[in-house]
C-alpha cells in the first residue's frame, strides 16, 4: 500500500513508525471447536431440542379441540330454535333451509357437510377449521420428523454429519420447511378466527353480528349458547397457544437453517482437518517417574544422525514465514496424541509410557542464551540456516517415532477384532508385546527427549527470525519535512536482504515461463502513484520486460488483463521483448472499468502453462489493486488445480492485503507484497526477474539447442542480397520482410535477425553464448558479502572497486579475496555484475 503523505507546519522532526508487511495472520490458520455447545453445531442441537419440543406441543394443543369438531358434527343441533332467529341450518343434515329473523334468505343449500356449517352456508367464503388443523398438524409432525432425524446424527457424531452434504442438506430442509410452517400457521389462524377471515367481504358483517354475542361470554355453558358456535367464534387458549407456537417453529427452522449455513461456510473456508468434533482427551497413566528412574531409562549417549537430503521436507522460507500447522502439531507424543483412542485389550492391561512432558523440562534460558535476539541479516542468515539443518533432523525422528506409534495402533485395532486364545490373537500379541517393549527402551525415550529439545530449539529460532522481521522500522522527516531518505533506507535494507536470500537457494530457471497478469478495473485510476496506478504499473512493466529478458533471455513472457469481470489476453508467451513493450504502450489509452476477475485470468494463464515441459519453470506474477475479486466458480478450486501443475504465483497488490491472494500464493510456493510507493513498487518488480528457487521434484531434462551462423553484410558489399527473415512472419508493421544478413539456423538454414528465437521450420531453439552467459549467473549465485562495522576495519579506507573514501557506517568484504567494498559497489557487484571484480583480477593475473 502506498505510504500515507505526512505533512507537518513545524520544522521539528517527527517520529513515525510503519510495521512490515511481510507477514500477516491467516483465519485459516485456526482450529474449529465444533464439540462446544457454543459452536454453530452445538447451537444447532440445542435449536433442534427446542424445535422438537415445540412440535409436539403444537400437535397436543390442536389435537385437543379436534373433539368440538366431530362431537357437533355427530349431535346434529341445527334445528334448535333462538327467539326470532329461526333455524340454525341445518347440522349433519337435520336442517333445512335457514331463515335470519324472517326476512331474507342467506346461506343457499344448508349448512355444509355437517362440520362448521356455517362456513359452506354463507357462499363458501370462510375455510373449513378441520381443514386448516389438519394441514398444521401434518407440516409440526414432519418437522417433527425431520428435526429429530438431523438431531440424532448430529448428536451420533456419525461420519455423515460432519461433511458439507449433510449441512447442505440440513440448510434445503430447513428453509422448505420453515416456509410450510409459516404458511400453515397463517391458514390454521385464519381458519380458527372467522373474524380474522375476510374483513372486506360481503360477509364479514353478517358473521361479525352471528359471533359478536360470543365475545363476551365468559364460558359456553347451557342449552341457550350453542357450544359449536362458541368454538367456532372464539379462539381458545389451545388455540391460540398453537398459533404462537406454530410461527416459532418457524422462526426455529430459520435459525437451524443460518447456523447449517454459517458450519458449512466454515467448513469449506477452514478445510475439514482444522475441525475438531470430538473434545481432545489428555491421558494419565497414573504412574510416577522419579529423577532416579528418570536418569535409568534415559541413560546412554544419544546416536548421531547424518542431515540426509528429505524431499519431503519444504525451505526454511516456508517454515518461518508461515506459522506451524496446528492441526499438525509439530510433535505430539503417542500417549497424548488427540486422535488416539483409549485402549482397551482383552486379557491385556492398560500399560502407558511416560510421554516426553515428563520428563526434565529443558532450561529455555540455555536456547536463549545460544540464540540471542537478531541484530543485522548476517545473524538472520545463520539462524535461518540452523533453523533448515534442526529441521531435517526432527523430521527425520519424528518420522521414526511415528512408524512406532502407528504400528502400535494397527496391532491394538487388530486385536480388538480377534477372539482372546485363538492363534491370530496370540501373534498379535506377541507383536503387540515387542512394539511396547520398543517404546520402553532408553533409545526410544532418547528420541523422543530429543524430539522435544529441538521442537523447544526450532520455536525459538521461528521467534527471533519473526521479531526481526516485524521490527518497527522508524520514518523520519528531514529538515525539509521529507520522508524521502527513511524511504531510501528501508528500500536499502529490503535490497541486502535479497541479496543473503539469493545465496545458497538453487535457481535452476533457465528457461521460463511467465504471465503477468495486470488489474485494470477502475481502482486503477486512483491517483496515489502518478499519474495514476494504470500509467505507473504500465510504465514499470516496460522496465521489467528489458530486464526480465536481460537477465532470462531463453525466457519468454506473456502479458494478461483483466477488468469488466473479464480476463483477455495482451500478448501470448513470446520472447521477443519489442513485442511486448509495444502492448504495454498501446495499452496505456484503454480504460478501467468494473471488477476484475483473479479465477478468469488465471485460468487462461493455466490453460497455456500447463502444456509447457516440466524442466521449464511455470510462474504467474499478479499485479492486483482491487479489494475484490469477480469470480464465475470456487477460486480455491482452481487455487488445488495450480498447486498440482506446479505453477508458482506471486502477487504484488496495489492496495491493501487481500485473503484470497494470501491463500493463492502460500499454496503454490509464490511471495505476496503490498508497495509502500513507486520506488518500493519497482523494487518488488525487479526482485521477480530472477529466477524463483527450484523446487525438489523439478525434472531434469537434456535441451537442444543451436548455436546460429552469424553473417554480416552492408549495403555497400555488392555481392550482398537482401533476403527474407523467418522473424518478420511475426512483424505487425506490414513491411516486406527483406534484409541483409542475419542468424542462420545449423539444421535448416533458416534466416532470422535476432536471437533467442525457435526456429518456425525445425522447432529447434537458437541462442547465443551471450546469452547462455547471463543465465548462468542463477546457477552459481555470487556469495554475500560480510559486512562489518566502519570502526572495526583495520585497512585501508578506500573501496576496491570505485577507489572512493569508506564513509559509510558498514562496509562489506569478500570472502575468497577479503577485498573490501562500499555498499553502492556491493550493490552493483550482486545485482548486475555477478562476480566479484577482485577474484577476476587475481585469476588473471595467475
Amino acid at each position: 500500500m502506498p505510504s500515507p503523505r505526512h505533512t507537518s507546519s513545524s520544522s521539528k522532526p517527527r517520529t513515525y513508525r510503519m510495521s512490515h508487511h511481510t507477514f500477516s495472520h491467516y483465519p485459516d490458520e485456526q482450529l474449529l471447536h465444533f464439540y462446544r455447545w457454543t459452536s454453530p453445531p452445538g447451537v444447532m442441537k440445542i435449536v433442534s431440542i427446542i424445535i422438537i419440543i415445540m412440535c409436539v406441543a403444537v400437535f397436543v394443543c390442536v389435537a385437543s379441540t379436534l373433539a368440538w369438531d366431530y362431537d357437533m358434527d355427530n349431535m346434529g343441533l341445527g334445528g334448535m330454535g333462538m327467539g326470532g332467529m329461526g333455524g340454525m341450518g341445518g347440522m349433519g343434515g337435520m336442517g333445512g333451509m335457514g331463515y335470519y329473523g324472517g326476512s331474507g334468505m342467506y346461506g343457499g343449500s344448508g349448512m355444509g357437510g355437517g362440520s362448521y356449517g356455517y362456513g359452506g352456508g354463507y357462499g363458501g367464503y370462510y375455510m373449513d377449521p378441520t381443514t386448516g388443523k389438519g394441514f398444521i398438524i401434518a407440516i409440526a409432525g414432519i418437522t417433527f420428523i425431520a428435526v429429530l432425524i438431523i438431531f440424532i446424527l448430529v448428536i451420533s457424531r456419525q461420519s455423515t454429519s460432519r461433511s458439507p452434504r449433510f449441512y447442505l442438506a440440513s440448510i434445503i430442509i430447513c428453509a422448505i420447511l420453515a416456509l410450510l410452517m409459516l404458511i400453515a400457521s397463517i391458514v390454521y389462524l385464519v381458519a380458527v378466527n372467522p373474524m380474522a377471515q375476510g374483513s372486506g367481504s360481503m360477509m364479514y358483517n353478517m358473521m361479525w353480528q352471528l359471533c359478536a354475542q360470543y365475545q363476551n361470554q365468559p364460558q359456553a355453558s347451557g342449552l341457550l349458547i350453542n357450544q359449536y358456535m362458541y368454538h367456532y367464534c372464539v379462539v381458545e387458549p389451545q388455540e391460540a397457544i398453537a398459533i404462537v407456537l406454530g410461527f416459532l417453529v418457524g422462526v426455529g427452522l430459520i435459525i437451524l437453517m443460518v447456523f447449517a449455513i454459517k458450519t458449512r461456510s466454515q467448513m469449506n473456508r477452514y478445510g475439514s482437518h482444522r475441525v475438531l468434533w470430538e473434545e481432545p482427551r489428555s491421558f494419565n497413566d497414573g504412574l510416577s517417574h522419579g529423577v532416579e528412574k528418570w536418569v535409568t531409562d534415559v541413560s546412554g549417549e544419544p546416536e548421531t544422525y547424518l542431515n540426509d537430503h528429505n524431499d519431503h521436507v519444504g525451505s526454511s522460507r516456508h517454515y518461518l514465514d508461515h506459522p506451524m500447522d496446528v492441526a499438525k502439531p509439530i510433535y505430539l507424543p503417542c500417549d497424548s496424541d488427540t486422535t488416539s483412542t483409549t485402549i482397551v485389550l482383552k486379557g491385556r492391561g492398560r500399560d502407558y509410557d511416560t510421554g516426553a512432558e515428563s520428563a526434565d523440562e529443558l532450561d529455555d534460558s540455555d536456547y536463549d542464551r545460544e540464540f540471542p535476539p537478531i541484530l543485522n541479516e548476517s545473524e538472520r542468515v545463520d539462524y535461518k540456516r540452523q533453523f533448515d539443518r534442526d529441521l531435517l533432523d526432527y523430521k527425520r525422528l519424528q518420522a521414526e517415532l511415528d512408524d512406532i506409534n502407528q504400528g502400535l495402533a494397527d496391532v491394538d485395532r487388530e486385536l480388538d477384532g480377534l477372539q482372546e486364545g485363538s492363534p491370530q490373537f496370540l501373534d498379535a500379541m506377541e507383536v503387540y508385546t515387542r512394539l511396547k517393549n520398543l517404546k520402553r527402551s532408553s533409545d526410544y525415550q532418547m528420541k523422543k527427549k530429543r524430539c522435544k529439545q529441538l521442537k523447544a530449539k526450532l520455536a525459538l529460532l521461528k521467534k527471533r527470525v519473526n521479531d526481526y522481521d516485524r521490527r518497527p522500522e522508524v520514518l523520519k522527516e528531514d529538515e525539509s519535512g521529507s520522508l524521502k531518505a527513511s524511504v531510501e533506507d528501508i528500500l536499502f535494507e529490503a535490497k541486502r536482504k535479497r541479496v543473503f536470500e539469493s545465496h545458497g537457494q538453487v535457481r535452476l530457471g533457465m528457461m521460463r515461463h511467465l504471465y503477468v497478469v495486470i488489474d485494470s478495473s477502475r481502482t486503477m485510476e486512483d491517483q496515489d502513484l502518478k499519474p495514476n496506478r494504470l500509467t505507473s504499473t504500465l510504465k514499470l512493466m516496460e522496465y521489467f520486460v528489458e530486464e526480465y529478458f536481460d537477465q532470462n533471455p531463453i525466457s519468454q513472457i506473456g502479458i494478461i488483463t483483466t477488468k469488466n469481470k473479464r480476463a483477455e489476453k495482451l500478448t501470448d508467451l513470446a520472447g521477443n521483448p519489442k513485442k511486448h513493450t509495444a502492448a504495454l504502450k498501446k495499452a496505456v489509452d484503454s480504460g478501467c472499468v468494473g471488477e476484475p476477475s483473479l479465477y478468469n485470468a488465471l485460468s487462461i494463464a493455466m490453460q497455456t502453462l500447463k502444456h509447457m515441459p516440466g524442466h521449464t519453470s511455470r510462474e504467474i506474477l499478479v499485479i492486483f489493486s482491487s479489494l475484490t475479486t469477480c469470480d464465475p466458480a470456487n477460486i480455491y478450486d482452481l487455487i488445488k488445480t495450480l498447486k498440482s501443475l506446479k505453477i508458482r504465483v506471486s502477487v504484488i497488490g496495489l492496495s491493501a492485503e487481500v485473503r484470497v491472494c494470501s491463500v493463492l500464493t502460500r499454496e503454490t510456493g509464490g511471495s505476496y507484497n503490498v508497495i509502500l510507493d513507486e520506488s518500493h513498487f519497482k523494487e518488488l518488480l525487479t526482485f521477480h526477474v530472477k529466477p524463483p528457487p527450484a523446487s525438489l521434484s523439478s525434472e531434469c531434462s537434456l535441451i537442444r539447442m543451436g548455436f546460429p551462423q552469424h553473417v554480416i553484410a552492408s549495403a555497400s558489399n555488392e555481392d550482398a542480397k537482401p533476403s527474407f527473415s523467418m522473424s518478420h512472419l511475426e512483424s505487425s508493421d506490414g513491411g516486406p520482410g527483406l534484409s541483409l544478413g542475419g542468424y542462420y539456423c545449423p539444421q535448416c538454414r533458416a534466416k532470422y535477425t535476432e536471437l533467442p528465437v525457435e526456429c518456425k521450420v525445425c522447432g529447434l531453439t537458437l541462442v547465443s553464448a551471450p546469452h547462455l552467459a547471463r543465465s548462468f549467473h542463477h546457477l552459481f549465485p555470487l556469495e554475500a558479502f560480510q559486512e562489518h562495522p566502519l570502526e572495526e576495519h583495520t585497512g585501508d579506507r578506500f573501496c576496491q572497486a570505485c577507489q572512493g573514501e569508506l564513509k559509510d557506517k558498514s562496509v562489506f568484504t569478500c570472502p575468497v579475496c577479503a577485498s573490501v567494498f562500499c555498499v553502492e559497489c556491493d550493490m552493483f557487484i550482486h545485482d548486475t555484475l555477478h562476480c566479484c571484480p577482485c577474484c577476476i583480477q587475481k585469476q588473471g593475473a595467475s
